[in-house]
């Protein structure tokens, strides 16, 4: 399995870690994952790559839902960290937008500690702020945004969506998404943005 020696634990991960935590802290907005020289398992984009490598370490547990046993391998030889359930899980990776099953199974913390909730990281298609053919509307409101953000998701399903939207009600109890996708507007260019388990969905 490979072992990424191009990669820098320190200098790549914070990186990685400041695109996301912005996209976190402004929902909705999508920032470039700077290309570095990995090479992920089939079916893995580096973006992904790099945003598990950035969030996932021996202290934390994860999933992988819908990619091969690959992925898990290659996680799990870069990252020295543990495969758990769905319903325990602290990352869950999804191939694509996750089911429903896996939002409603996934852990949503308690009052006390509600930072014990699940993070999805998704791979999706492309993601634009204007129309595109086979895109889903989808408007977000809430902290970190001015008045409110519509996306077009591209071959969304709205279930998930709706699925989300239910299990993020009683914040801040639920869960956080990442999606990692393909700029619309830069061929090529991989980028990430987030919708934390704060921001209101709009299906629509």
């Amino acid at each position: 399995m490979i072992k990424e020696k191009n990669y820098d634990t320190v200098f790549h991960s914070q990186e990685h870690f400041r695109s996301v935590l912005d996209s976190m802290a402004r929902p909705g907005k999508l920032n470039p994952i700077t290309d570095i020289e990995i090479h992920p398992v089939e079916g893995l984009r580096k973006s992904t790559a790099c945003v598990a490598f950035a969030l996932i370490n021996r202290d934390v547990s994860f999933q992988i839902l819908g990619f091969t046993g690959e992925v898990v391998d290659y996680i799990k030889a870069n990252r020295n960290t543990d495969l758990a359930p769905t319903e325990q899980a602290d990352f869950i990776i999804t191939l694509g937008y996750p089911e429903p099953e896996s939002v409603e199974q996934s852990k949503e913390g308690i009052l006390t500690y509600p930072e014990t909730s699940a993070s999805f990281i998704c791979q999706i298609p492309e993601v634009s702020d204007e129309p595109m053919e086979g895109s889903l509307k989808v408007t977000l409101k809430g902290p970190g945004i001015p008045e409110e953000k519509t996306l077009f998701f591209k071959d969304a399903d709205p279930r998930f969506f709706e699925a989300l939207s239910l299990k993020n009600e009683e914040f801040p109890l639920g869960v956080d998404m990442i999606f990692t996708t393909f700029s619309a507007k830069q061929p090529g260019v991989e980028q990430v943005l987030c919708i934390p388990r704060s921001t209101q969905i709009k299906i629509g």
